[in-house]
């Protein structure tokens, strides 16, 4: 079971590298949403770096993106679900120590349930059988990135323990 404690100092203890890496996990996943969606409200200019910047991480496509006043968003649907439940899962910390245990027995099963939507709703767009809608591809990129998000907070649990502070040399 992960302990709480591994991301916080205890006395005699340096504090964990976890203090660190989630803070700054949680941080770039909430950026890389917030500077997304502000393209509809910064200058032609800015907006211009934004969208090039956002390029290597989303198609872009303005008719798959959420926008305001016809200016879209950096990311589309789909992006903008997975990297708001990539932070929603880094925000779940205390749940993925309750049940980290289970998440990583089940890891493969809850990954492939949390995909399996997004792949279903991709499939059959691609496929023609429907045209997917921005609620679908929305909802299908959170619940993976939730997963993923928690699964990156219990790496970090797991990776980053406190290292003990080390003893002086005696002659």
């Amino acid at each position: 079971m992960i302990e709480p404690h591994s991301l916080y100092r205890k006395s005699g203890q340096r504090p964990g590298v976890g203090m660190i890496v989630w803070p700054v996990a949680l941080l770039a996943s909430l950026s890389i949403v917030v500077v997304a969606a502000m393209t509809p409200w910064v200058a032609e200019g800015p907006r211009a770096v934004i969208q090039t910047a956002y390029q290597t991480l989303c198609h872009q496509r303005a008719d798959r993106s959420f926008g305001v006043g016809g200016t879209a968003f950096a990311i589309c649907h789909r992006c903008f679900g997975i990297y708001s439940g990539i932070a929603a899962g880094l925000l779940a910390l205390p749940v993925a120590w309750k049940f980290g245990n289970a998440l990583k027995r089940y890891s493969l099963i809850v990954l492939c349930t949390a995909v399996a939507p997004l792949v279903f709703d991709w499939g059959v767009d691609v496929l023609g059988f429907w045209s997917s809608t921005g609620f679908s591809r929305f909802a299908t990129g959170l619940l993976a990135g939730v997963a993923g998000g928690s699964f990156l907070s219990l790496a970090i649990c797991e990776g980053t323990k406190p290292r003990a502070e080390p003893r002086p040399q005696t002659e």
